[in-house]
């Protein structure tokens, strides 16, 4: 093969390697971003949602969402989502690897304790993430808890971190990296969150260790996420519930092969 064929190949195989490099790091899974569900339907109507606890306002607005439709509470509730069958994470499992929630807090309710939970159905395994306000209506004692153990979704312990929080700012938050067991329970489980303010584009919480709670069964799956106030009746929005999956076997070695080719393919054309 001559010179200028080679490096036609070597072009080639980059133009290959580089969209497929893009797709993996972009392979989201939206599970509900409220699109074409009418404006004013009570929440526990839309597919997939559930009342947990207190009393059901929840409702779905145009405007409420991250960029148009999304979902809006202000009662002491919280409710709960239920992950389609493909997408929920298991221990061993191959498919999918976090989960993502965004929401926002309204300035008129800033102390409040607005809780993300990521679990099991069985009202006793989970992660959890809570912006909490401390006693006044500033930012400045707002702050960021996340479990550290417990008994229970009624019954969870936290780590708090002082982080500042600012009212009306839409936040993301990721869980990552989450050990599923297929034997215990609570504490046996840890995962990662990271928490990004999209107002500002700027990283609140990168890859903070949260550990599970839990005193029964076993945490061997994800396949609920909750959203809601956990202390007091405050306002939140919410939006975007997606799923992050893992690359297909497939692409990951197509990558591998291309990105070992192209040095050797450099090494051939250099000793031509």
């Amino acid at each position: 093969m001559n010179m200028k064929k080679i490096r036609k190949l070597i072009i080639g195989l980059a133009a290959i390697a580089l969209p497929v490099c893009g797709v993996l790091r972009a392979e989201v899974i939206t599970l509900q971003d409220f699109s074409g569900v009418t404006d004013g339907t009570a929440l526990p109507s839309v597919s997939g949602w559930s009342l947990q606890s207190g009393t059901t306002n929840a409702t779905v607005s145009a405007t409420a969402g991250y960029s148009g439709a999304g979902a809006t509470m202000n009662n002491l509730s919280l409710y709960r989502y239920t992950i389609p069958t493909e997408d929920k994470m298991t221990a061993g499992g191959t498919t999918i690897s976090g989960y993502s929630v965004k929401l926002q807090l309204s300035s008129a309710n800033n102390y409040q304790q607005a809780q993300i939970l990521a679990g099991k159905n069985d009202g006793v395994n989970g992660l959890a993430v809570v912006f909490d306000g401390g006693t006044s209506d500033v930012n400045t004692d707002n702050v960021i808890k996340i479990s550290s153990g417990g008994t229970g979704w009624g019954s969870i312990t936290y780590t708090t971190l002082s982080l500042n929080w600012k009212a009306n700012d839409w936040y993301q938050v990721d869980f990552t990296n989450i050990s599923l067991v297929s034997s215990g329970y609570g504490s046996a489980v840890t995962g990662y969150v990271t928490i990004t303010d999209l107002t500002t584009s700027t990283i609140l919480l990168s890859n903070q260790l949260v550990t599970g709670f839990g005193n029964s069964g076993t945490f061997n799956t994800i396949d609920s996420l909750l959203v809601g106030n956990k202390a007091s009746a405050r306002q939140i929005n919410f939006d975007d519930l997606t799923a992050m999956a893992v690359p297909e076997p497939g692409a990951l070695s197509l990558i591998g092969l291309t990105l070992l080719s192209l040095p050797l393919l450099r090494r051939r054309i250099r000793t031509s």
